[in-house]
């Protein structure tokens, strides 16, 4: 006859569950570029990366991650940022976004 589970084996089993689903999601995630992890390698805040894909100076690609439809972003976008960035702080109010990104070219 099987006995039921202790309460603390279950929880146990739960967390261990837990845990692995948790590495599964950081393994994929870890792999794309989000707008959240751009935004943290290009030092911007998220309302300007969805200014900047609203006028389209990055076009980010969507792809499925975990089941879900993502948009990633590749090295060459990130670059592409912090050299918009750089531009602009180095030349504060002397040019919009558009223009700096016009001197950069596409990322």
């Amino acid at each position: 006859m099987l006995q039921p589970e202790s309460t603390s084996e279950a929880k146990r089993r739960q967390l261990e569950g837990s845990r692995r689903g948790a590495e599964a999601v950081r393994a994929e995630f870890g792999a794309a570029i989000t707008r959240r992890r751009y935004c943290e390698l290009v030092g911007v805040h998220p309302t300007t990366l969805r200014k900047w894909e609203k006028r389209e100076l990055v076009q980010p690609e969507l792809a499925v991650v975990m089941n879900s439809p993502t948009r990633v972003f590749t090295d060459a976008d990130v670059e592409w940022g912090r050299a918009l960035i750089a531009l602009l702080r180095s030349r504060p109010g002397e040019m919009s976004v558009e223009e700096a990104a016009k001197r950069l070219g596409a990322p």
